[in-house]
């Protein structure tokens, strides 16, 4: 190749060719610079490419959904991404995503999901990076409640005091779960959030108050599972002899898999956890779960005060 280097990533792009990326040169500084290689009616070609933003030593790279993903540096820190985009073979100017996850140590590799792009540091740890196909999703569904509230009368129910009701797997904390009521009611409604039920979602409580009067909504009584009289030892050990003797393919699609455990499980619960009727239905944990519970809103708490993030 053209730059004497070493250490540096590399990925096929689909009718264009292989992208090198960065990696360290002779002199041993890291590079920010981008060739393609070439194979054109038996020629082999090397030309020069958009250079990267960063300079990137051992980067983790990927073709995802027209973009060029890189990611990382053995020996940058913190740890940066960004993508190019390309069409139709035409080189695009590299941009800085937004929403870097904090990833701790260098990273390994790069991998598309279920329309998912990972990371994976050092260590193991598994890091979902933002793209911008999700960060203009967020700016559409934006608009499109902005647009909302300006034809309908409609208020949205919001304190600047109140804390964030998600907290992503990549650190950063935001407010999806939004509270809009009509105009003639906005002044008597409040709006609470509690603690999440371990989903990442904060519930969001929604009070209306008339007078001395509050309404409230009437939902008739179901059958739901009586956890507390549910057999665990048995449904344990029934659920330990189906997935050992249950005809399982690890080698089809994740999703299909995930669906044939997920009604073994369902079978195993209609055998062992008996279902009524509850009036008073109050949540419970295991003594188990009550300890897990408790280390992870306190790592979650942390992480909302101090914006560390810890595993």
């Amino acid at each position: 190749m053209p730059t004497g280097r070493f250490g540096c990533g590399a990925v096929n792009v689909p009718d264009l060719g292989v992208l090198v990326l960065g990696g360290q040169g002779v002199s041993g500084r890291s590079l920010n610079i981008v060739e393609l290689f070439q194979i054109s009616a038996g020629n082999l070609t090397w030309c020069s490419f958009t250079s990267m933003l960063m300079p990137r030593s051992c980067p983790a790279v990927e073709f995802f959904q027209g973009y060029v993903y890189v990611a990382g540096s053995r020996y940058g820190s913190p740890q940066t991404a960004e993508f190019l985009s390309i069409t139709n073979g035409r080189q695009g100017q590299w941009t800085l995503i937004s929403q870097s996850p904090t990833i701790g140590g260098y990273l390994i590799s790069m991998l598309a999901v279920n329309n998912h792009l990972y990371v994976v540091a050092q260590g193991g740890n598994v890091y979902e990076l933002e793209t911008p196909h999700e960060e203009n999703n967020r700016k559409i569904a934006g608009k499109e409640i902005e647009d909302m509230l300006n034809s309908n009368p409609l208020e949205l129910i919001y304190s600047n005091g109140d804390p964030a009701t998600y907290l992503h797997y990549n650190g950063t904390r935001t407010t999806p779960d939004l509270l809009l009521a009509s105009s003639d009611i906005s002044e008597h409604t409040r709006r609470k959030i509690i603690g999440d039920p371990g989903s990442g979602h904060k519930p969001v409580i929604a009070s209306i108050t008339f007078g001395s009067k509050s309404m409230t909504w009437k939902v008739p009584t179901k059958l739901s599972g009586n956890f507390k009289k549910a057999d665990w030892p048995i449904f344990t050990n029934l659920l330990d002899n189906e997935l050992h003797t249950s005809p399982l393919k690890f080698k089809q699609h994740p999703g299909k898999l995930c669906n044939d455990i997920t009604n073994i499980m369902i079978r195993c619960a209609k055998k062992t956890i008996p279902r009524g009727k509850t009036k008073h239905y109050r949540v419970f944990w295991s003594e188990h779960l009550e300890e897990l519970n408790r280390k992870r809103d306190a790592l979650r708490n942390t992480t909302d005060q101090t914006g560390e993030r810890k595993t």
